[in-house]
């Protein structure tokens, strides 16, 4: 072998070699960043749009229509798909994979910033961004005590300030507490007491809140800078704003409205174990730490205790630095453990000085590793950690023959040198044969498509760079040293495991000798056996799945009662499953989330998810449970059942990449009422498939909806028009931002809206009045309030309407019960353009 030979002829080279490479892989994997999930580049974009207060019909015309059709001009888009609720749209954007993501960012950013001038004027900025396993937190970290949520909310923000801080820590999100806001609510008496709109007070705040620069003078010797400061400093100072001044009298922001310093309305709850908590959620940068992230967290946490208010206490929850952290501890164990049995071993039949040649090949080929990992930008995650610890066993294969072989040829009476060259040259083209067949094994997982492929691609890089490091360590280095420090033991038959390997050679010879005599018995016992093989596993395979069901540390429970239910019904529903589960075996901490959409893509969602709700139950870590976790999981269902008012789901998180539903069928057509006939028609033919469960769509209607039908005719003969008397409604009962009210650096909203004893029910509603040229128009002259139902959500796909039907596997493998489905819908026909897939 060339390589074998100049290695031996440049024995002090190959040391200093080795040196570098020992210091270089410590150092490599020192500074090798330890995180959960592979860091994966999908080419995926979501547009999230905020409008509060907007049905969802409402918010597909005026929000998701616009952004899309845009964006639909844009190359290389594979597919969009748009949910659009109350208060919210969401369009997910997804590109062929060979785009670059920065690329599709921008051009949907550019897309977005050109739907504008047809998007409502009121509506907050469009965010966009990409998708990223790393923006999942890496940590909840809960604030609790005997104290007000405000109180709680201000060491939150205390603590997020000082998280913020630590390198690697991308954003901190405060979840619970109240939110504090100044709060203008108008007395609609008095504006039509004193004959003055709802807008005048709007404007007036404006334009009295506000500093503007009035340029420069000179004098005679000094230049003086000129500034009109208008901000408001005290609420008291809003409170003496002039609105307007009639017959010379100025008429108070106090005499129209009651302004106070308050609390916004909860879109939400939050509890952890029953008590009201804030919640901080850290996500990290990709690529950082996260167990150093996590002992810093911690160590903040150690420190700010001292200065909590008594009775204020914090919990840590959802920890992903634990399971890595065992995963590199498991890591390190396995290598000593391998160095330690290999030695052994080697010991037992070649003598320790042997055993040691060939053990180094465990750490060496290791540390080469962690330099190409290191060299290649990747992290120490859950892939490539089990990868390496996978790759341990394989590590000496090649050092064993290598030696082996050196050792042989040396007790034959050989040089250490010549031994060296003629033993690696007999052995080293099997050596490197066996290897490149083991790497072709895995080599096809690197071209595995799509997210899942992006996911697993790291295991076989893993083990092609692990398994080409032992061959290298073989080639090279376990000759260059062998040729030095190899010595023959004159004491060989004494060796503990001289006597054993006689006699295993003596069996296997005398085996091979009868295996030889008896050739055809053998090979028809061997196809036999391959098929009793088959015979065997069909008779107890239980199918397929890409992750396994591991015994999980969390569970959730989804709660979710009917469309329209109010915060505060959702909120006695979660109450009681939370008295139910409180006992749970092995559970050590659940938190409580009201009013919370557990659907991924909802970033900045308010409003509409006031029946829907989670609750999170973290479980003691496995050496301490008194009993496994699926038990647990089964327990907590059954103490769920039968909570009246809600449908409630017990589910574990999912392991790996999401991989979607076992079956997914898409309808698309104009009209929802078809479309769910459609979908009904689908779940009945299907139902009763073996093996499918959990058949559901996502049509939901029955979201109580009060619509205000104006009399178009009616109402310009008083100057009105559709826009004015919209906006007067949404600022009555929503509230319009008027102005920021600052306080050093914080800044807060200044809301103006109807009080609340003024839009309560739908006589509210009817004397509401628009004001229009001097004088107040009561709505009930022009419009009528019907009441109905409406669409709780409304979904698209590549700009057309969709209901999706979705399916789970149960006792049979996603692909037969898919393909069950298909060959039941094989015949299905739609009406004429009405479509499936």
């Amino acid at each position: 072998m060339k390589i074998t030979n100049l290695s031996l002829a440049h024995k002090t080279s190959v040391f200093v070699l080795l040196f570098i490479l020992v210091i270089g892989g410590f150092v490599a994997y020192t500074n090798l960043a330890v995180e959960s999930f592979p860091q994966i580049e999908i080419p995926v974009v979501i547009v999230s749009a905020p409008y509060v207060g907007v049905a969802p019909s409402d918010m597909e015309t005026l929000i998701a229509k616009p952004i899309e059709d845009r964006i639909s001009g844009i190359t290389k888009v594979k597919k969009m798909t748009s949910s659009s609720t109350e208060g919210f749209t969401s369009i997910i954007v997804e590109f062929e994979p060979d785009i670059d993501i920065d690329e599709a960012v921008r051009k949907v950013r550019e897309k977005v910033d050109l739907s504008k001038p047809d998007l409502p004027s009121d509506l907050d900025e469009p965010m966009v961004q990409e998708i990223n396993f790393e923006n999942i937190p890496i940590m909840l970290v809960s604030i609790v005590g005997k104290h007000s949520l405000v109180r709680l909310k201000q060491i939150a923000e205390d603590l997020q300030d000082e998280f913020d801080q630590i390198p690697g820590v991308l954003d901190v999100n405060i979840a619970g507490g109240l939110k504090r806001e100044v709060k203008v609510n108008v007395n609609p008496a008095r504006l039509q007491y004193y004959n003055i709109g709802v807008d005048d007070i709007i404007d007036a705040i404006r334009q009295e809140n506000i500093t503007i620069p009035g340029g420069s003078m000179k004098g005679t010797n000094l230049k003086w800078t000129v500034r009109i400061p208008g901000e408001f400093d005290t609420i008291e100072e809003l409170r003496d704003v002039v609105v307007m001044a009639k017959n010379g009298m100025p008429i108070y922001l106090r005499d129209l409205a009651d302004v106070q310093f308050g609390y916004q309305e909860q879109s939400s709850y939050s509890r952890l174990n029953g008590q009201a908590s804030v919640t901080l959620s850290i996500l990290k940068r990709s690529g950082e730490n996260i167990i150093n992230i996590a002992d810093e967290v911690k160590r903040i946490l150690q420190e700010g205790k001292k200065n909590f208010p008594a009775n204020v206490e914090y919990v840590i929850l959802a920890d992903q630095s634990k399971e890595i952290r065992t995963m590199v501890n498991d890591l390190e164990n396995n290598i000593i453990a391998g160095l330690i049995l290999v030695f052994g071993v080697l010991y037992l039949f070649m003598g320790p000085r042997t055993g040691l040649l060939v053990g180094i090949a465990i750490p060496l080929s290791m540390l080469i590793s962690f330099i190409a990992i290191g060299m290649l930008g990747y992290t120490l995650n859950m892939i490539v950690l089990f990868s390496l610890i996978l790759a341990l066993g394989m590590l000496v294969d090649n050092a064993v023959v290598i030696v082996e072989n050196i050792y042989r040829h040396h007790s034959e009476g050989k040089g250490r040198l010549l031994a060296a060259k003629e033993a690696t040259q007999e052995v080293g083209m099997p050596v490197i044969t066996s290897t490149i067949t083991t790497l072709l094994v895995f080599l096809p997982m690197i071209f595995w498509p799509g997210i899942v492929g992006e996911f697993m691609k790291f295991l076989p890089i893993t083990l092609v760079i692990t398994l080409a490091s032992s061959l290298f360590v073989a080639l090279v280095f376990n000759p260059t040293i062998a040729s030095g420090y190899l010595k023959v033991d004159k004491k060989m038959s004494r060796l503990p495991g001289d006597r054993f390997l006689h006699w295993l050679i003596y069996r296997y010879e005398k085996a091979l000798r009868w295996a030889l005599s008896h050739r055809k018995t053998v090979v028809a016992a061997m196809f036999s056996v391959y098929v009793l093989m088959f015979l065997v596993y069909g008779a107890f395979n239980h199918g397929m799945e890409f992750f396994p069901d591991l015994e999980p540390a969390q569970a959730w429970i989804e709660v979710e009662a009917p469309i329209g239910t109010k915060l505060e019904t959702s909120d006695e529903i979660v109450d009681l499953v939370e008295h139910r589960i409180e006992d749970t075996i092995d559970l050590e901490n659940y938190v409580a989330d009201v009013g919370k959409s557990s659907n991924m893509f909802d970033f900045g969602a308010e409003g509409g998810s006031s029946h829907k709700s989670q609750v999170t139950i973290d479980f003691l870590d496995r050496h301490l449970r008194r009993q496994n976790s699926f038990k647990t999981l089964e327990q907590v269902r059954e103490k769920v059942d039968g909570i009246p008012g809600a449908d409630i789901n017990v589910t574990q998180p999912q392991s790996g990449p999401p991989t979607g539903s076992a079956v997914e069928i898409q309808i698309q057509g104009e009209d929802f009422g078809i479309l769910s006939d459609i979908s009904n028609q689908i779940q009945k033919k299907i139902e009763d498939v073996p093996g499918l469960t959990k058949l559901s769509d996502n049509y939901e209607k029955g979201k109580p909806e009060m619509t205000i039908l104006l009399d178009r005719e009616k109402a310009a003969l008083f100057g009105l028009n559709t826009a004015q008397i919209a906006n007067t409604i949404r600022t009555a009962i929503n509230g319009t931002e008027a102005s920021q009210f600052r306080i050093g650096q914080e800044e807060y909203d200044i809301t103006v809206r109807f009080d609340e004893n003024f839009r309560n029910n739908y006589n509210d509603l009817l004397n509401l009045t628009v004001f229009y040229e001097g004088r107040h128009y009561p709505l009930a002259n022009y419009a009528i309030v019907d009441f109905s139902t409406g669409l709780s959500s409304v979904n698209h796909v590549d700009g057309d309407r969709v209901v999706t039907i979705t399916g789970e596997a149960l006792g049979r493998s996603s692909a037969e019960v898919l393909q069950e489905v298909k060959d039941r819908l094989v015949d299905f026909e739609t009406p004429e353009s009405y479509s499936l897939s």
